[in-house]
């Protein structure tokens, strides 16, 4: 027996007894469920192999083979046999692998546009965390621990109008 996808073969093999020739060969099969009905076909008698295709996915089946020559027909050979689930194609993209892949597109172009605005602008979310995270004072922004501010606008007599002495 060989199931390959939702079809389904099995080699006939015929003896030479002796006995009356073989006329042909009466096929039967079914889904092993309750009222289901049997499908019927017939091959001739020098067929080698029994093909059923287009079979139902994730059904079980039930076959029977019966040869027939000019005294009447066999006793039939029966088989049982499952076609598996059907397989999930590699290439089929769902909804959420689509959304996915947007989203990291989106991801990868805010991150490329954060990273010009860090490096040019010394702004953007990646400046932030970066002052946030490592300490790193932003250029350009004076503060009274560097020893560099004004005085509300006044200049004291005899200094630089930037600085204070501490």
């Amino acid at each position: 027996m060989k199931i390959e996808g939702n079809s389904f073969s099995v080699p006939l093999e015929q003896s030479d007894d002796g006995g009356s020739p073989l006329l042909h060969f009466n096929i039967r099969y079914r889904q092993d469920k309750e009222k289901t009905e049997w499908k019927d076909m017939q091959l001739s008698s020098d067929a080698d192999s029994v093909s059923l295709q287009d079979l139902s996915y994730g059904s079980d089946y039930r076959l029977e083979v019966t040869a027939v020559n000019a005294n009447g027909s066999s006793i039939p050979a029966v088989f049982n046999f499952t076609i598996a689930e059907q397989p999930v194609s590699s290439r089929s993209m769902t909804k959420g692998s689509v959304s996915g892949i947007v989203m990291v597109i989106f991801l990868v172009v805010f991150l490329v546009v954060d990273a010009t605005c860090c490096y040019r602008n010394r702004c953007g979310l990646l400046m932030s965390i970066a002052v946030k995270l490592f300490g790193q004072k932003v250029p350009g922004l004076k503060t009274l621990e560097d020893g560099e501010a004004t005085t509300n606008g006044k200049n004291l007599p005899g200094r630089d109008l930037h600085t204070v002495d501490a």
